[in-house]
């Protein structure tokens, strides 16, 4: 498995996946109370996290 692999496709498709969830439920970021995100790796989850939060009012810095 590469490691490298893994974490560019994750930081790259998780965010997307999560904004489409959110869109189908007719939902936005600040109608969400509780972020859970289960990755072995901090680093990925706050990467994730930050991307999720791009270009939104949503502050990232209270799950961090």
């Amino acid at each position: 498995m590469d490691g490298h692999k893994l974490y560019q496709y994750a930081i790259s498709t998780v965010p997307l996946v999560v904004k489409e969830s959110l869109d189908k439920a007719g939902l936005t970021l600040t109608d969400v109370n509780k972020v859970l995100i289960h990755q072995a790796n901090a680093k990925l989850d706050e990467t994730v996290l930050r991307r999720i939060s791009k270009n939104t009012e949503w502050n990232v810095n209270r799950w961090i």
